[in-house]
């Protein structure tokens, strides 16, 4: 069994009908934050492939619009985490980590989604800070 967590700085990537986060100028800079900060916790690991459970925290400074959405951050966070759909076009932020350990091409640490067994979101209301996000792991 694996377990990772990191911290990301600012709001998580926010998935919506409208566009895609992977073409989308303002999601696509907090998946490319994701992935980052991902890739430099995961070391090159390999994806997990069973037992995967999700945790996101979301830590806001103050209740608003935010905490509304955290179902359609949790889904940006997954889908940040798992790779882009092959041929999907990507942001010029994104396009610019190919060949990099952060690589949208390839899944990051969701590598297979009929496997999960848990997601868990919460928010917390932090007024003396900026948005930012914790992320748990778990799986084999």
């Amino acid at each position: 069994m694996w377990t990772y967590k990191f911290q990301v700085r600012g709001l998580p990537p926010k998935k919506s009908g409208e566009q895609s986060i992977w073409e989308s100028p303002t999601e696509s800079l907090r998946v490319r934050e994701l992935r980052l900060t991902a890739a430099a916790t995961l070391r090159h690991s390999p994806p997990l492939t069973k037992s995967i459970s999700l945790v996101v925290h979301l830590h806001v400074p103050n209740r608003n619009k935010h905490v509304a959405e955290l179902d359609a951050f949790v889904s940006g966070v997954w889908d940040g985490l798992s790779a882009a759909v092959p041929g999907e076009p990507l942001a010029a932020g994104l396009s610019e980590l190919r060949g990099t350990s952060a690589d949208p091409r390839r899944s990051l640490a969701i590598g297979e989604n009929s496997q999960v067994v848990r997601i868990e979101a919460r928010s917390s209301v932090d007024p003396t800070s900026a948005p930012r996000y914790e992320i748990e792991l778990h799986g084999e």
